[in-house]
């Protein structure tokens, strides 16, 4: 076919679908553009035109890959756990960290899809989990960690006021109001503290108060601390005021002299390996004990941690008959601000490890290691020592205890966990 002839066949063509309306005209041009070869000096006009298959749009358009926005945020990256998101029981990404990406997907536009989401550790929501596929679909997943430092084993006693395992269904405390009425108080839709129903109970004016009763034990073991006096209940709402540490996160204050939470039941067995995670802040950094694992009076041997003594030393009181086994490090940098602590020990005659922030502590000692602790009274109390002296005075808002001696990965993804929630160096 000559050049004209081939030409005037184009022009036939288009002027014929135009009067056949415009979506004739578009499936002509694809067609013919489709079907034509380019003529040049180098092919022979006798070459004969190909046949290629004509694609041509229709309605509902088949996307061989279709990307779907997808967001996660709160997203512990510790190790310990993976998210799985599943596209319609067919597709399925493994993530450990938080991210935005771009799922490529096979789907038809216009489809159905449902997104499932599903994690050991994190309670996860999100956006846009149902519907139909479009273009520019983006997907918020928003997650909670919840469980892993509970996940250890040989817990004992576990007290805080996030939610620290997602299958816990318990209350977090029970608080008494100005009016000396009691309620427990459990933990909102995020695992944190119910701020709502706390403050409903004791009311935000100048002269609303809330007093801790008890302190749930999270482990299931039912090792609940408690105050019966109500001159002995720390305070967690004072002249209406939630009290709460710089991150926004809320915490118990114990007024010293007064205010402690006990369980006269053992909670670590004596000389057993132990280790102690907890959370708080130190307003008077003389003569304060955090928590004692044994419940004694006078000059016997117990297990006492988290202690500033009267000459400004940060120590564990390991034996009350032989000083030397008392475990000290020299430094008290940090500890008036939100930190963690962290001691761990393989029992009698052994070492005290020492931890403030994750960070070992060189420890200034004679000795540094546990004498045979010599109490013959069981029991637990948090605020003071048992011979109602060294009363804690600042801020705590979680102790976990284990009666095992812990280090590496274990002890390392316990102090992530904390320090993301906690928001700590």
């Amino acid at each position: 076919m000559d050049f004209k002839k081939k030409y005037l066949i184009f022009i036939v063509l288009f002027l014929f679908n135009c009067s056949n309306g415009p979506e004739s005209k578009l499936i002509s041009f694809f067609s013919l553009s489709t079907n034509r070869i380019p003529i040049d000096q180098t092919t022979p006009t006798n070459t004969p035109i190909q046949n290629t298959p004509i694609n041509t749009p229709s309605q509902t358009q088949v996307i061989n890959s279709f990307s779907i926005q997808i967001n996660i945020s709160g997203f512990m990256t510790n190790g310990a756990d993976q998210l799985s998101i599943n596209l319609n029981q067919i597709e399925t990404l493994s993530i450990n960290s938080n991210s935005s990406f771009n799922f490529q997907t096979k789907i038809s536009e216009n489809s159905n899809y449902t997104i499932s989401i599903s994690s050991t550790y994190h309670s996860c929501t999100g956006n846009n989990l149902t519907g139909t596929i479009t273009q520019n679909l983006s997907i918020n997943i928003s997650c909670i960690y919840q469980g892993y430092i509970l996940e250890i084993p040989n817990i004992a006693a576990a007290y805080s006021l996030r939610k620290l395992n997602k299958n816990y269904t318990g209350p977090a405390i029970n608080v008494q109001n100005s009016s000396g009425a009691n309620l427990d108080i459990g933990f909102d839709s995020s695992g944190d503290l119910d701020r709502t129903a706390l403050l409903n109970h004791t009311g935000n004016t100048g002269a609303s108060t809330g007093r801790v009763r008890i302190w749930y034990d999270q482990s299931g073991k039912g090792m609940d601390i408690s105050a019966s006096v109500i001159i002995q209940m720390p305070m967690i709402v004072i002249s209406g005021i939630l009290q709460q540490d710089s991150n926004g996160k809320v915490r118990i204050r114990f007024v010293p002299n007064d205010q402690f939470l006990r369980n006269i039941t053992t909670v670590v067995p004596k000389g057993s390996a132990k280790s102690i995670f907890y959370v708080a802040n130190f307003t008077n950094a003389t003569g304060s004990t955090v928590g004692q694992l044994s419940d004694s009076v006078g000059g016997v041997s117990i297990f006492g941690f988290g202690s500033i003594n009267i000459t400004g030393q940060n120590y564990i009181y390991s034996d009350g008959v032989n000083g030397a086994n008392n475990t000290t490090i020299p430094s008290l940098a940090g500890i008036t601000s939100i930190h963690q602590q962290g001691f761990f020990t393989r029992g009698t005659g052994t070492a005290i490890e020492m931890f403030i922030n994750r960070v070992s502590q060189t420890v200034n000692s004679p000795s540094g290691v546990i004498g045979t602790e010599s109490s013959t009274l069981n029991g637990f109390i948090l605020g003071r020592r048992t011979d109602a002296t060294q009363y804690f005075d600042g801020n705590i808002s979680e102790v976990v205890l284990f009666s095992d001696y812990y280090d590496g990965t274990t002890r390392d993804l316990a102090f992530q966990d904390i320090k993301n929630y906690y928001k700590l160096p």
